[in-house]
Formats: structure tokens, C-alpha cells, sequence
């Protein structure tokens, strides 16, 4: 079974914050990184949890076709946050432990990132020097 490096891709993008804003090009290099360092965690699971992890990354993928009409990596942007969404608020305990997991990864990986990182200290700069009313 192969990693679909797309769709996790299009996952973590569904699951960023909105703060920072980074430019197009930072956005390119920090998803990435995002996304490599996702596959890499999912790649260093034991085959035992290895292998249903890749099906249920397959089932995410194409379960959204009773939704939407489309893959989860066909669908645009929006409908993709709304998917996941979906599988975050489930009622089934599987769903939102599967995306836990990649939320989890995800956070951590663009938090870390070196640009990322930049741009919120420059936030936290400029908001330092607004003045207090």
C-alpha cells in the first residue's frame, strides 16, 4: 500500500491555524516540510498500526465520495475543511482519533517551522509596540 503524499497534503492544509499569514511562497515551503514530516511519522509506525493507518488514510479519501461526489483530494478547499471537520466532531471515536493523530502532527511540524515561527514573533512584535489605550 502506497502513502498517498497528496492527500496528506490537502489534509494538513484543511488544519492549519490562521495565524500566521505567510506569503505563497513560505506557504509552498512550510506544507512542504508539514506534509514530508507527517508521511515521515505515519512511514516510522509499526506495521502492525502502519498498515490500518494507510487503509483508513484510503477510506478518508474516498468515503468523501458519498459526500461530496468526489475524493477528498478532488473536492476544493472549502468542502475539504468541512470534511474534516466532519471527521474531527464525528460521533464515532475511530474518525476523530484518526484525525487527531494528523492534527496533531500537523500542528506540531508548522508551529516548528522556522518560518512560521519567524512570522509569529513578528506579530508578537508589532502587537508589543501598538499602544495601550
Amino acid at each position: 500500500m502506497k502513502l498517498n503524499h497528496r492527500l496528506l497534503l490537502f489534509m494538513a492544509r484543511s488544519l492549519y491555524p490562521k495565524e500566521p499569514l505567510l506569503t505563497a511562497a513560505e506557504k509552498v515551503l512550510v506544507e512542504e516540510k508539514v506534509s514530508s514530516y507527517l508521511a515521515g511519522q505515519i512511514l516510522a509506525m509499526p506495521t502492525y498500526l502502519k498498515v490500518p493507518y494507510m487503509l483508513a488514510l484510503h477510506v478518508f479519501n474516498y468515503l468523501s465520495c458519498l459526500r461530496f461526489g468526489l475524493p477528498f483530494t478532488r473536492i476544493d478547499r472549502e468542502k475539504q475543511g468541512q470534511y474534516v471537520r466532519f471527521w474531527s466532531r464525528s460521533p464515532i471515536g475511530l474518525m476523530r482519533d484518526f484525525i487527531k493523530l494528523i492534527r496533531s502532527c500537523v500542528l506540531l511540524s508548522y508551529l516548528d517551522h522556522p518560518l512560521v515561527l519567524q512570522a509569529l514573533e513578528a506579530r508578537i512584535g508589532r502587537l508589543a509596540a501598538e499602544p495601550q489605550s
